[in-house]
This record gives structure tokens, C-alpha cells and sequence, in this order.
């Protein structure tokens, strides 16, 4: 008697591993380091050239000839112009990013504390005189008030220029993502930030050259403001913090309706600034009722 035998399975032969390349990934959300060290090397080169004018006698020719041209126009232009270099004011005004783009808000709030620490170091290393020090205040247009010391660099100049490379050097960056802006508006935004550097001329508080430095400066702290929000992406896209920043800049609006002010004509700006910070934090209102 034969014992029946099972039929053996035969399992098919595991096919050999294949290593296939995948095709490398490039984030375009992180842009390299040479457009970094170019954004950089464009301050740099401002603020530098800057610092060898500035060790020469002051151009007390070239400040006259652009504050008499000024003088031409309406002192509130130059008064509304000038209280966009505040920083409570810019903040207030590009507080609606933070809800349209909100990259870009704190591409500029990453910028102030940059731009300050800067500000404050040339000044204290210079201490260079105002042209009101210099110069006969009868001699040319000072609107606002005499000030005579800290003239180089011009913060105002700074605060302005810091916030327009955080935007600009932020759009450069993230040109392949889908928020891209038509470089006319960057040009634009440009534009302003040199309009705001010439009215501190206007007023009579500044050289040009500390104008120059200024936008050096700020174009340094701007672009390493739009470099921390790329890096550290985790720091802006936090819901909270959104939101304390969203009633931050509500209250910093209503506060503005009522702050005191060294250009009264350019009421119209501090204006335009409590209604972006209300606007904001509006919106943040009316998002959290639609949820609820």
C-alpha cells in the first residue's frame, strides 16, 4: 500500500529588486542662496556707498535744491507721505495682508526688529547733524518738528524701504507659486517707498544721503525679513498666532484715530491706516461667526 503524497507548491520566483532614480523634487518654495546674496548685495551696496558720502562735508546744495523743489507742492503731501515711515502706521496699512497673504504681513513684521536694531547702531555710531544744525532753518521748508541730531540714517526711510523689500523680495522669491503680482505693482510699491525717502528731505530732516542709507538698510532688513518667512515657514502659518496678531492690529487701528501726530496735515494717511487695522481684524470677526 502506497501513501498518497501531496503534490509540492511551487511559489514563483520573487522578481529582482529594481532601484529606479526618482526624478529629484525642487521646492520651489525655497529659493537658492545666490538670490538671497543678491537681494542682500543690493543694500549693501546702497547702505556702503552711502557711508563713503556720508564721510564727506554735507551736500548742502543738493538738500537745498530738492527741498525747494518740494516746496513747490502742498505740505500735506509731504506731511501724509512722510507719516508712512511710522512704523505703527505701515503695520496698520499692510495689516490686510494678513488676511489675503499672510507670507507677506510677516515678511514685514520679521523686517521692523532687523531694521531697528540697524537703525539705532548707525545712529549712535555717527550722531551726525540735522541740516537744521547746519543750515538757517529760514533758509529752506521745515514742516513739523526742528530736529538738529541723529540725522544718518533716516529711520522713516528705513521703516518704508523694509517693507517694500519684504514685499518685492517676496514676490521675486515666490515668482513659481500661484500669488504671483505683476511686476508693475512691485515697481509701484518701489516707487512709493522713494517718495516717502524724498519727503524727509521735504520736511527738512534729512540729507539725502541719510535717505540713501536708509533705503540701503531697510532693503537689508526687508530682504532678511521674506528670508525668515521661508526658512521658518512653521512661524506664519500658525492659526493662533493670526489670530492675536488680527486684534492686534484691530486695536492698533482704533488707537490711530486717535494718536497723537508731528504732521497734522497728513491726517489722511493715519485715516487709511485705522481702517486697514479694523478692516482686519474685521474680517477676523466675520470669519469666526461663518464657522460657528
Amino acid at each position: 500500500m502506497t501513501a498518497a503524497t501531496d503534490p509540492v507548491k511551487k511559489t514563483p520566483p520573487r522578481p529582482a529588486p529594481q532601484f529606479v532614480r526618482k526624478p529629484r523634487q525642487r521646492d520651489h518654495g525655497a529659493p537658492p542662496r545666490r538670490f538671497w546674496a543678491l537681494m542682500l548685495g543690493l543694500g549693501v551696496v546702497a547702505l556702503a556707498s552711502a557711508m563713503l558720502v556720508q564721510a564727506m562735508p554735507p551736500k548742502k546744495d543738493l538738500f537745498l535744491a530738492v527741498n525747494q523743489w518740494a516746496s513747490r507742492y502742498p505740505e500735506a503731501v509731504w506731511s501724509a507721505l512722510t507719516l508712512l515711515g511710522e512704523t505703527p502706521v505701515l503695520i496698520a496699512i499692510v495689516s490686510p495682508l494678513l488676511v489675503w497673504r499672510p507670507q507677506a504681513f510677516y515678511s514685514v513684521l520679521a523686517a521692523v526688529p532687523v531694521g531697528a536694531c540697524l537703525s539705532w547702531a548707525l545712529k549712535a555710531l555717527y550722531n551726525a547733524p540735522r541740516p537744521a544744525a547746519l543750515i538757517d532753518p529760514a533758509l529752506f521748508q521745515v514742516i513739523g518738528p526742528q530736529l538738529h541730531r541723529n540725522a544718518f540714517p533716516s529711520g522713516h526711510t528705513i521703516t518704508v524701504f523694509a517693507a517694500a523689500a519684504a514685499l518685492v523680495v517676496g514676490l521675486l522669491a515666490a515668482r513659481r507659486q500661484k500669488w504671483q503680482v505683476p511686476r508693475m505693482l512691485a515697481g509701484l510699491i518701489v516707487l512709493l517707498a522713494a517718495m516717502v525717502g524724498v519727503s524727509r528731505v521735504a520736511v527738512g530732516a534729512h540729507w539725502p544721503v541719510d535717505v540713501l542709507a536708509g533705503a540701503g538698510v531697510g532693503w537689508i532688513a526687508g530682504t532678511c525679513g521674506a528670508w525668515i518667512t521661508f526658512r521658518f515657514p512653521d512661524l506664519w502659518q500658525t492659526p493662533r498666532i493670526s489670530t492675536l496678531l488680527s486684534l492686534a492690529v484691530g486695536a492698533l487701528g482704533l488707537w490711530l484715530l486717535k494718536a497723537p501726530v508731528e504732521f497734522a496735515q497728513g491726517h489722511v494717511t493715519l485715516y487709511i491706516a485705522a481702517a486697514c487695522g479694523i478692516l482686519t481684524v474685521s474680517d477676523l470677526v466675520l470669519r469666526v461667526g461663518v464657522e460657528r
